[in-house]
């Protein structure tokens, strides 16, 4: 089936080569916002419940349509974190 609707892995060997051609996404909500030194990250109500826990050849479990320069980094059954590749702040406070 991910041929047919394409999924992150079909984009990263080349089958899709838009992001926005992907079948399937996640709107979730940000309900947490850690702009301490050693977080600097945001929590979403997406888990491995509504993603997945398997991670893929190009990194991560999940990515942020339209921003690569943002990881999903740590992920609970009900929430995920999220950060700045780069390390950088967040535009918001």
């Amino acid at each position: 089936g991910n041929y047919v609707f394409y999924d992150r892995q079909q984009q990263y060997t080349g089958a899709c080569e838009e992001e926005g051609r992907i079948a399937a996404f996640v709107l979730t909500r940000v309900i947490g916002h850690y702009p301490d030194g050693g977080r600097n990250a945001i929590m979403v109500d997406a888990g491995a419940t509504a993603l997945t826990k398997d991670s893929a050849p190009q990194g991560g479990v999940c990515s942020v349509l339209g921003e690569p320069d943002l990881e999903c980094y740590r992920m609970s059954q009900e929430v995920t974190m999220i950060r700045r590749r780069d390390g950088g702040m967040f535009p918001f406070g």
